[in-house]
């Protein structure tokens, strides 16, 4: 077992108009430690979640500890075997904030209460899990390439859980306006008290897909007395 603690910045999360509950793959380079999200969202061709208008923006910083078990033994320098395919699961912590623009003025959600809610934390956790492959390229370098994935407690990470609220419970004017965009352009608004706004799941979702390279220091005591 191989305990592993990471760091991952997603920035600039992005979701073009149209549907806008949260599904979204990453790519990620360790080297960097930075995350480029390269798609948002699920793909939903029901004209009524394309005509709410929903959009955000967010970014990401999530810090992760994670334990590695190998199918095969496998030590850099030390093991006959040079490659192995693994598994891994462990615990993260993720630092939120999604925004919108909304009339060519940006807003945060966070405060906007846009279904009525309390503000929602600022941080979410998840247990992440996924597998992956690494390979020893020389010496004590390791290449490697992961898949992960994490379903946090929340289900704002896009601002978009639930139902329409009553305009008369939200707290200001702008809220809405950020609640139910569909008219922004064509003055119809679509979003009736108590209709669904979100998809009805309770947990928003997203994943990385990472490749890596690490060195392993490798110490006498441990493997060769």
């Amino acid at each position: 077992m191989l305990l592993v603690a990471e760091l991952h910045i997603a920035k600039n999360i992005k979701h073009p108009r149209g549907p806008c509950d949260l599904c979204i793959p990453a790519l990620k380079s360790h080297f960097y430690k930075k995350s480029m999200l390269i798609y948002a969202a699920k793909m939903v061709l029901r004209g009524q979640f394309r005509e709410r208008n929903l959009s955000f923006t967010t970014t990401l910083l999530e810090a992760s500890v994670v334990g590695q078990f190998n199918f095969l033994d496998y030590i850099p320098q030390i093991s006959r075997s040079n490659f192995t395919p693994y598994l891994y699961f462990g615990f993260a912590a993720v630092n939120y904030y999604p925004t919108t623009i909304y009339q060519g003025v940006k807003y945060g959600l966070r405060g906007a209460e846009t279904e009525g809610e309390k503000p929602y934390p600022t941080m979410a956790f998840s247990f992440p899990y996924g597998a992956g492959f690494k390979y020893n390229i020389f010496g004590a370098f390791t290449l490697g390439a992961e898949i992960g994935y994490r379903n946090p407690n929340t289900d704002y990470l896009d601002d978009v859980s639930g139902t329409y609220p009553k305009k008369d419970l939200l707290h200001n004017t702008t809220g809405g306006g950020l609640s139910d965009p569909s008219g922004e352009k064509t003055g119809i608004y679509i979003g009736t008290p108590g209709s669904q706004r979100g998809d009805g799941n309770p947990r928003d979702t997203y994943f990385f897909t990472q490749v890596t390279l690490s060195f392993t220091f490798i110490s006498q005591k441990c493997y060769f007395h």
